[in-house]
């Protein structure tokens, strides 16, 4: 784990092609390969797998900042200021609440919200004010949805 929204599944062994991971309870989907589709747990589920193959998924009802253009060999990024010329995406993983409201008949109507929260700690590598938490943002998400449907209004 790597904090609470992330998951990171590895396999370092030459003699497996599959393997078994285990995913804690909530729904996980992948965020670099979203062929495998999203996982629901608890559960041990089985992935396939190459020695060092890398599997990154993100919890539901998360949002996580990442900033993938800096992977690779290719990669020139050595100073923290360096680092803040580059974009950060926001991968955002809501989860559905279902709400249940009166109408003005008396019946019940059911609705929703997708929802995800994260945060964010920008180090800009020159300013040192911890005590105002100047470089800190929190990221609340709440939009119009149905369950088991795309998040819509964004």
């Amino acid at each position: 784990m790597l904090g609470k929204h992330l998951k990171l599944s590895h396999q370092s062994s030459s003699d497996m092609s599959h393997t078994d991971f285990y995913f804690p309870e909530g729904e996980w989907c992948s965020v670099f390969n979203v062929s495998i589709g999203c996982i629901t747990g608890p559960m041990n589920y089985t992935l396939s797998s190459q020695m060092y193959q890398t599997y990154v998924h993100i919890r539901e009802g998360s949002i996580v900042p990442l900033q993938t253009a800096l992977v690779g060999d290719d990669s020139e990024i050595r100073t923290t200021a360096e680092l803040q010329a580059n974009p950060i995406d926001l991968h955002i993983h809501p989860t559905f609440q279902m709400s249940v409201n009166a109408s003005e008949d008396g019946l019940k109507e059911f609705g929703g919200k997708c929802v995800a929260e994260g945060r964010f700690l920008n180090d800009d590598g020159e300013v040192f004010n911890v005590t105002t938490n100047q470089n800190r943002y929190e990221f609340n998400f709440t939009s119009k949805c149905q369950v088991r449907q795309p998040a819509t209004n964004i």
